[in-house]
Formats: structure tokens, C-alpha cells, sequence
């Protein structure tokens, strides 16, 4: 069975989540960050509070946005994305992105609960072929 989730131009794929919290992430290497990463998604597995979102996915990037997609609370250029994960097994999807005037090795990795935690990071991997 093949699935054909590639984009187009102006498609936007839009998916609820549940945003549970952003974190930073400066270490040097992409080891480290990974594994901060990891560390930080297990300690977010049992969260307490969260806000209804909508993470809408593009060629153009990923917006964060209010349920009724009135307020975009962030908004992330693929360029500045370099790293997204999912665990399956605890539906959290999770990715990285630089600042716009920060610092290279200052990232911060954002986090969401959602029904299909595989499928949005999917979402994401297609969004980066595409733009090859």
C-alpha cells in the first residue's frame, strides 16, 4: 500500500492538538538535542495544562493557531524547522525551530498532544521533500 501525502503549493493541512508546553534546546550537537528531546517528552507525558490548538502544516511552514484560526500564536518558517519527532505510544508530536534573529545553536522544541501524533510528523517530512 502507497500513500501519496505530497503537498501542493497553497494546501494547508490542518489537524487539533492540544499544545503542552515548548522547551529550549542549546546543546551542540545533534545527539545531545535529540536526546534532550526525548528526555523532555517523557517528562511531558503527564501533563496538567494545555491549550486547544490548531497546527496548520504547509510547503511555507507551521502555524499555531486558536481553534477558530483567528490568532496565530506562532508561526515557523520550514527553513527554521530542523527536527521533528513523534511518540506514537503517548500521541505526542513534537518539532524544533530556530528564532528568527537568534542564535544558530538556541532552538526550542514545541509540543502537542493529537489523535494522530505519526501522521502530523508525516505531515511534516512531506513538507521538507517538497521543498527539495
Amino acid at each position: 500500500m502507497t500513500f501519496n501525502f505530497a503537498l501542493m503549493k497553497d494546501e494547508i493541512i490542518y489537524r487539533y492538538s492540544l499544545y503542552v508546553g515548548s522547551f529550549p534546546v542549546d546543546e551542540q550537537n545533534n545527539v545531545c538535542r535529540a536526546q534532550k528531546v526525548q528526555k523532555e517528552l517523557e517528562s511531558l507525558r503527564c501533563f496538567t495544562r494545555s491549550k486547544s490548538v490548531i497546527v496548520c502544516v504547509s510547503v511555507n511552514g507551521i502555524k499555531i493557531c486558536s481553534d477558530d484560526l483567528k490568532i496565530v500564536y506562532m508561526a515557523h518558517a520550514l527553513r527554521r524547522i530542523s527536527y521533528a519527532t513523534c511518540d506514537a505510544t503517548h500521541k505526542q508530536v513534537a518539532f524544533m525551530a530556530r528564532e528568527p534573529s537568534g542564535a544558530a545553536n538556541m532552538q526550542y522544541c514545541h509540543v502537542f498532544v493529537t489523535e494522530s501524533p505519526s501522521g502530523v510528523r508525516l505531515q511534516f517530512l512531506c513538507c521538507f521533500l517538497k521543498l527539495k
